[in-house]
């Protein structure tokens, strides 16, 4: 009479028990990858200033002849010398506050990270206004607000390095 013998190995079970554990550590602490999502982030604001709006999907409006006008008469707000340009262009952009409150260092940037949240943008009391008709911060697409904001974190908990993770998201994105 034969005899049947059936034998597992778990010579793939410790792998498998490595990588959950640093899952599982990973999963305790986000702050590393949302750091990475405020720098993508600083970087689509500024993109968004260099190229007037259009990285972000559509140009931003021309300025209204009253604006262009106060500019150029140096009226009201626009007494103080421009940073950059002149009465027409950029946009957005005079003395700079608006642009630099997107950017880590301005007293205006807002730069908040936890373990589980990112509160980022600016304390520039113009910029909410001023957003509405000229986004400063948005994505052309959801694959493009994807990549910016979910793929950090989903490469993150693969293990993937924060480096990798931030030049295949910047490729990606042309950031």
């Amino acid at each position: 009479m034969a005899t049947a013998v059936v034998s597992f190995g778990s010579t793939g079970l410790p792998p498998i028990l490595d990588k959950l554990a640093g899952l599982e550590a990973r999963a305790r602490d986000f702050s590393q990858p949302l750091a990475l999502v405020a720098r993508l982030l600083e970087g689509t604001a500024v993109k968004a200033f260099e190229t007037q709006g259009q990285s972000l999907g559509s140009p931003w409006r021309a300025l209204a002849p009253a604006t262009v006008t106060a500019r150029t008469r140096r009226w009201g707000y626009y007494r103080r010398a421009s940073s950059v340009g002149g009465p027409s262009w950029p946009i957005l952009v005079w003395s700079g506050r608006l642009l630099g409150g997107f950017q880590l260092g301005s007293p205006d940037h807002v730069r908040e990270i936890s373990a589980f949240a990112l509160r980022w943008g600016t304390r520039v009391p113009y910029a909410a206004p001023l957003s509405r008709a000229r986004p400063m911060v948005a994505f052309r697409s959801d694959f493009a607000r994807r990549e910016v904001i979910g793929q950090p974190l989903r490469l993150w908990l693969q293990g993937v390095p924060l480096g990798a993770i931030e030049t295949v998201v910047r490729a990606r994105t042309r950031l």
